[in-house]
């Protein structure tokens, strides 16, 4: 290992990798239950600049061949009533031929190397559930390496036949509605011991992203009691389905001969594109789940025949929104939040705050 550790150089992104990152990408199949690629083209960095102004993509090679890439953005996440410096890896990818060699430890050296140099405390990642050697890798690697509460993403195939709670009136937001609905996501995520942190200038900040994007679920008095965002990344990011496991292809077959009857999108094939509404600024407040149920259904039925496959809803296991995908046909993945302290201080926080329940918005990994 140490020969071919000596022989891949890593280094850090320049716009002439845009292609062949995006190829290597677009092959990754991940170990889940739908093995799935990612294509960011046109541009591979335009995602990082998205999710912050300080990133970094680090590229390996050997023998001037690009063999694998990691992407980290430097953020600041609240944990409790502090805000931290924190890496975020969103996308780790190793040519299929060289997982299992010295490949990934290059990058995760250089990264870690990274990581530090922007004071950054921690890292965290998502890792899939079916991941396991990865995960044993990071846990035997590191000391403080922490697990948080399981992420279930539910695709939720769209259709307009879905029967929708009629005690809420269901509508976009408008630019007025949105300090209400700042408030609403804000004290969601605070029911979680480490979050984004949001602010009001900050809620559209994103492209193809407007109040518009953002549905409502309102009561009797009007008063706002759930949200939803909806968010298409296809202009700079889209998913690609490599295989699926036995189970999602009988199910795929299953959905696709039953939709004279249900309404429901095709199921692309393997090989095809998947065009997903990715979830956003998910909300409800105490005792009104039932209107975020209603708004998961009105949106789906609101965006069937539209180009689009699935609504992507990403949920911690334990989330008293959970509630809106029962009795949903829906594929699911589920994925483990991961904490790597950096240093004394990193490792003080985590573990005194015994950090179990983290909330990433998935549509921004």
């Amino acid at each position: 290992m140490h020969d071919l550790k000596s022989r891949i150089h890593v280094r850090r992104f320049v716009e002439d990798d845009n292609k062949n990152l995006t190829d290597l990408a677009r092959s990754i199949g991940v170990p889940a239950r739908i093995q799935l690629g990612v294509d960011r083209s046109p541009k591979f960095s335009t995602f990082s600049q998205l999710l912050s102004d300080r990133w970094d993509i680090l590229v390996a090679e050997e023998n001037h061949n690009i063999i694998g890439f990691m992407d980290m953005s430097h953020v600041r996440l609240r944990l409790e009533n502090k805000v931290i410096p924190v890496t975020y890896v969103s996308l780790t990818g190793v040519q299929a031929k060289r997982r299992g060699s010295a490949v990934f430890f290059r990058l995760l050296e250089e990264g870690e190397k990274l990581a530090r140099a922007s004071g950054s405390i921690i890292v965290t990642a998502l890792i899939n559930i079916n991941n396991s050697r990865l995960d044993r890798i990071l846990a035997k690697r590191y000391k403080g390496y922490l697990r948080g509460e399981k992420i279930v993403i539910s695709c939720i195939p769209l259709g307009p036949r879905y029967r929708v709670d009629k005690n809420f009136y269901y509508d976009c937001a408008t630019e007025q509605d949105l300090s209400e609905i700042t408030l609403l996501v804000r004290k969601e995520y605070s029911s979680y011991t480490m979050s984004s942190v949001i602010k009001d200038v900050l809620l559209t900040q994103y492209p193809n992203f407007e109040p518009k994007n953002i549905l409502v679920a309102r009561n009797h008095d009007g008063k706002i009691v759930a949200s939803l965002g909806l968010w298409d990344q296809r202009s700079f990011k889209s998913i690609r389905i490599i295989d699926y496991k036995r189970p999602e292809h009988f199910l795929k077959i299953l959905l696709n001969m039953s939709r004279y009857f249900t309404g429901f999108t095709r199921i692309p094939d393997a090989g095809d594109n998947l065009n997903l509404l990715h979830s956003l600024y998910t909300a409800a407040a105490e005792g009104w789940e039932n209107g975020f149920s209603g708004l998961v259904r009105f949106a789906c039925n609101m965006f069937a025949h539209r180009n689009y496959h699935f609504l992507l809803l990403a949920l911690p296991e334990s989330s008293h929104l959970s509630t809106a995908c029962h009795k949903l046909w829906r594929i699911t993945n589920v994925n483990v939040p991961i904490i790597i302290p950096l240093n004394r201080k990193g490792q003080e926080l985590t573990h005194a705050k015994r950090i179990r329940r983290l909330y990433f918005e998935y549509a921004l990994t």
